[in-house]
């Protein structure tokens, strides 16, 4: 039994000092700010979301390996069951869907195109908590439960307001996150660069 609570451990702090640069934020942040921008009037932008996403593992490596392997050393983390993560990522996006639709029923009884998007923050802030919860449980770090709440009040305080053009209150929501998490990002990596600092080795 120690054997495995010592092994979680390990894990938990090799994932935590990897991510203490602040890239996983930035990366969240810039995501927002692209789809939030697909849904104003620069439609163009959604093409881009996805390759964004294809090529954004490859651009955290070279960040990383330029800024964060200098500092901690090369972190190899475990590989973890794509297929076990995926089938929970779209239970969880399902069972958010099934209860934002439950609860416009209640409210309003129906669903229309105004009230999807009113709802979209809050939406958006349910999925928040169910990834930070998810980080937390991988780094231990309690940084990512604020994250968590910090998301889901913001959504529940933009979905509440009412925004007469719901579909652009989504919009400036997503863009308002993904601000905050650059601004998160930076000043975590502002910390990292100054907490660990690059060892020069002499041969």
């Amino acid at each position: 039994m120690s054997d495995k609570i010592d092994l979680k451990d390990m894990q938990q702090r090799a994932h935590r000092l990897v991510n203490k640069d602040g890239l996983l934020e930035a990366l969240i942040g810039l995501v927002f700010i692209f789809t939030g921008g697909s849904l104003s009037e620069s439609a163009a932008v959604t093409p881009s979301i996805s390759l964004f996403v294809i090529i954004s593992n490859r651009i955290v490596e070279g960040i990383r390996e330029r800024y964060t392997y200098p500092r901690i050393g090369y972190v190899c983390l475990p590989e973890e069951d794509g297929v076990d993560t995926g089938r929970g990522i779209l239970t969880y996006v399902l069972a958010v869907m099934a209860v934002m639709v439950a609860v416009m029923w209640l409210l309003y009884g129906g669903v229309t195109g105004h009230r999807v998007y009113q709802w979209v923050p809050t939406g958006i802030g349910l999925m928040l908590v169910g990834a930070m919860t998810y980080m937390n449980s991988k780094t231990g770090d309690v940084t990512y439960a604020g994250y968590a709440a910090y998301g889901l009040i913001s959504g529940l305080a933009f979905t509440w307001y009412n925004f007469p053009d719901s579909a652009r209150g989504a919009s400036i929501y997503m863009e308002f996150l993904g601000v905050s998490f650059i601004v998160f990002g930076a000043v975590k990596f502002i910390l990292f660069r100054r907490n660990y600092p690059v060892v020069a080795v002499d041969e």
